[in-house]
């Protein structure tokens, strides 16, 4: 049996609002609607800005597709030819088995040390293994 809120349709519809201030135009509204066939945009829409916003440079780095055996002073020897670290390379475990779940964090001194770690890393291999490395961020 079907709810009140169901439909049988199988599509969605979703309208993101966005309204900001420029100093030219005044007050000016993005309207940006979903549906299932794909991105319709209405309104006035100027840029996607808010869409594909460039990621700004950390220095934390995330590196995915570790070896379960890397532990954290491979990790550190590995990025540290690149730059200072300032605190060890954390190496993230399973708090039942103890084991690597495969990812870690490396902090640098310099925003820097971090492009250039990310650039030369990214793709490379380690402990038999091609990681991947991107900014870390929180959320």
């Amino acid at each position: 049996m079907r709810g009140p809120r169901q439909t049988s349709s199988p599509f969605f519809y979703l309208v993101a609002k966005r309204r900001y201030n420029t100093p030219k135009a005044g007050a000016r509204q993005e309207e940006m609607q979903f549906a299932r066939g794909g991105v319709r945009f209405s309104g006035t829409f100027p840029s996607a800005r808010w869409l594909c916003a460039p990621r700004h440079s950390s220095t934390n780095l995330f590196v995915g597709g570790l070896s379960y055996d890397t532990n954290e002073a491979v990790l550190k020897d590995a990025f540290g030819q690149h730059g200072e670290i300032i605190e060890a390379a954390k190496v993230i475990c399973d708090h039942v088995s103890g084991r690597s779940k495969g990812y870690g964090f490396v902090r640098f001194t310099s925003e820097t040390a971090a492009t250039t770690a990310l650039n030369e890393m990214d793709g490379q291999s380690l402990d038999g293994r091609n990681i991947r490395v991107h900014y870390a961020h929180r959320g």
